[in-house]
């Protein structure tokens, strides 16, 4: 589904040019930082540490601010998944400041200069288009590999796009095949954006808001095997259909906390 980055007002283009001022900034800041870091073998220490105040700082540009309902982390490596509903939904995941965490990002972001390079320095294993499936499958198999070698998490978005209907689109088998292969913890996240908050396709926030993500119970894929990777998927597809006909009611114990201006 395109992204309209084109602002249709005068303070949207502010905000965007804001944003992408503060992201070009904030990659001079690291890249040297993280070149010290590297030499001490602590590659991506730095950008970790940096990313979450910075994503943190442009939810607060568009009026935006988050709020987190569950948790802990898992300890240890986990696969990170969660349903995709508007364009502030990577800065949203970012400042959450997930530990020892890498992205999957679709692969033609790179062209926004300041947001690839920040990105990449993260970490970040660009996806090729949908329609090219064999370079998609070298690239997933690419970052198996080197996850394995590490041990670090991963985010990424099942359905693969942005859903603008209020369901949950069909998701790609990709999420689970990783989790599989690790034998890392899955954890859902479900990220929920008020409609009058809620920006789209575009950046223009018409409303100032809360993002709130429910941090879902984790599924512990340990004994999980190749040969039931779609049914496992469709499982875990399950409980973001469960959780998105669920409204909070007063009452509800949650843990919950607020970050932003």
């Amino acid at each position: 589904m395109p992204i309209d980055v084109k602002p249709r007002s005068a303070r949207g283009a502010l905000r965007v040019a804001a944003a992408l001022a503060l992201l070009g900034l904030a990659d001079l800041v690291v890249i040297p930082g993280e070149l010290v870091a590297a030499l001490i073998g602590r590659r991506r220490r730095f950008a970790r540490l940096v990313a979450p105040r910075v994503a943190r700082a442009i939810l607060a540009l568009f009026g935006l601010e988050l709020e987190v309902r569950g948790g802990p982390w898992p300890a240890g490596q986990a696969v990170y998944v969660s349903n995709h509903v508007s364009t502030i939904d990577p800065f949203a995941v970012v400042a959450l400041g997930l530990p020892s965490c890498r992205y999957f990002l679709s692969g033609y972001l790179r062209a926004v200069v300041p947001f690839g390079v920040f990105a990449w320095l993260l970490g970040a294993f660009f996806t090729p288009s949908q329609r090219d499936r064999a370079a998609r499958v070298r690239c997933f198999e690419r970052a198996c590999a080197e996850l394995a070698r590490t041990g670090e998490s991963i985010y990424l978005t099942p359905e693969g796009e942005m859903v603008r209907t209020g369901e949950i689109g069909p998701f790609n088998k990709g999420a689970c095949h990783l989790a599989t292969a690790l034998g890392a913890v899955v954890q859902p996240l479900f990220i929920e954006i008020p409609r009058e908050s809620d920006p789209g396709l575009t950046f223009e926030v018409p409303r100032r808001g809360r993002v709130t993500i429910h941090v879902l119970e984790p599924i512990d894929a340990s004994a999980w095997r190749l040969a039931d990777v779609s049914r496992n998927s469709e499982r875990l597809r399950q409980v973001f259909v469960e959780r998105a006909c669920v409204r909070s009611a007063p009452g509800v114990a949650v843990r919950s906390r607020v970050t932003g201006d």
